[in-house]
């Protein structure tokens, strides 16, 4: 499969998971109550969601990899949020999640999590494509984008932007961006 079919999974995904009422409600409540750190809120229901979806063969949480120590001296092993295993194809696709409030500080997370994923050493790596998503509050759209290129650059992260989406979640102040 395609990058660019990765992609066009992973958004469709993403918009069925938002569009779920529930979860939109919950998203108002944490709004109202000016929640923070609801991370592990929103991957546990992302996990439910993969339960149940018809195009999902299986998937795995907190994968865990070792690094290549040439890359990072710090750190031994990684783990990957999600390994996504579409149904009929044959390898995986690794899909990182944040929250933050604000884009600048999620857009950031979510690099560190990219950049993480490059280190892993590539003869034990079974993933066809690496996703971020990450949920914070709504901005405009163009800003998100220019705060990702910006920081991306910053860090020397390759990221292609046209595999990047940043959308409104209906009826809430939130957004989801994905690259």
């Amino acid at each position: 499969m395609s990058l660019q079919g990765d992609f066009q999974f992973i958004e469709k995904l993403t918009e069925e998971f938002f569009r779920r009422p529930h979860v939109r409600k919950i998203l108002k409540a944490i709004e109202a109550a000016h929640m923070t750190g609801w991370e592990k809120w929103l991957q546990i229901e992302f996990a439910e969601f993969l339960n149940s979806h018809p195009d999902i063969k299986a998937w795995w949480r907190e994968s865990q990899y070792l690094l290549d120590k040439r890359l990072v001296a710090s750190r031994k092993n990684c783990a990957v949020d999600f390994l996504i295993h579409q149904r009929y194809k044959q390898s995986h696709i690794a899909l990182e999640l944040k929250q933050a409030n604000s884009p600048n500080t999620c857009l950031k997370n979510m690099l560190i999590d990219k950049k993480k994923i490059a280190s892993i050493r590539s003869k034990k790596f079974d993933i066809r494509s690496v996703w971020c998503l990450g949920v914070h509050k709504r901005g405009d759209p163009n800003e998100v984008r220019r705060l990702l290129t910006y920081h991306a650059d910053a860090k020397h992260i390759d990221i292609s932007l046209q595999h990047h989406t940043s959308t409104r979640i209906a009826r809430t102040e939130y957004a989801y961006t994905i690259f």
